[in-house]
């Protein structure tokens, strides 16, 4: 998968060959704990940590020619959001993706109108998100992208690129910047916590739609790009 992702970045057109690129590795849950026992995440059995540290250990084979890539193997469990702020760390850009192993581009991405609008809008396009189905599969049943609203605050077609405003905020990949998720974080605290659990609730907020409420990528009937 992560090969496959990795192959996939030719789909972003105009993003430098030379960006770098960061692969955080977090480590197992604790036997019995809340996230092992209700949500199936691998816990730390000898077995699973003698599988982790081999895929470490493989991963980090698998691109050691490659001057751009860091990988960061996590020696504590983090969970998303601390694992995002760590990294983080490490990016001197001012744009960042932050993107899922089973996740890959499938479509062209126009990166360099995104940025060129993001630089040009900065108060209105502050995240682009890439659909795993059609822009216009929003409703109340996909509580992580909410109805289409927001449309006051709709950046259309520009520069060769669609956006669609929706009042959802997903942590399925996105593009937005390294200051965007500095004030994200400190929304967070110190929990151990998937952004989108906190970010959706409030972009979902008739009141916090306009600032928090992402845009996917493409217009209201396209998709997937992932």
């Amino acid at each position: 998968m992560i090969d496959m992702l990795y192959d996939s970045r030719v789909m972003l057109e105009g993003l430098s060959q030379t960006a770098p690129i960061i692969i955080a590795i977090d480590n197992l849950v604790e036997e019995g704990s809340f996230y092992a026992v209700k949500h199936n995440y691998a816990s730390s059995t000898v077995e699973n940590k003698a599988r982790l540290e081999a895929y470490a250990q493989n991963l980090s084979l698998r691109f050691k020619d490659d001057k751009r890539v860091t990988v960061l193997p996590y020696v504590a469990w983090q969970m998303h959001n601390h694992v995002i702020k760590k990294a983080l760390q490490f990016v001197d850009t001012k744009f960042v993706y932050v993107l899922q192993h089973h996740e890959v581009f499938k479509k062209s991405v126009n990166h360099t109108a995104i940025v060129k609008t993001m630089e040009e809008h900065p108060d209105v396009l502050r995240k682009v998100e890439f659909t795993r189905g059609n822009n216009n599969d929003c409703n109340a049943s996909y509580w992580f992208r909410g109805e289409l609203a927001c449309k006051e605050d709709e950046v259309s077609y520009v520069n060769k690129a669609s956006f669609t405003k929706i009042c959802g905020w997903s942590d399925q990949c996105h593009f937005t910047t390294k200051e965007y998720y500095g004030e994200v974080l400190a929304i967070i605290g110190d929990r151990k916590i998937h952004p989108e659990f906190v970010m959706n609730r409030k972009a979902y907020s008739k009141n916090n739609c306009k600032h928090w409420g992402a845009h996917f990528y493409g217009n209201v009937t396209e998709g997937p790009f992932i």
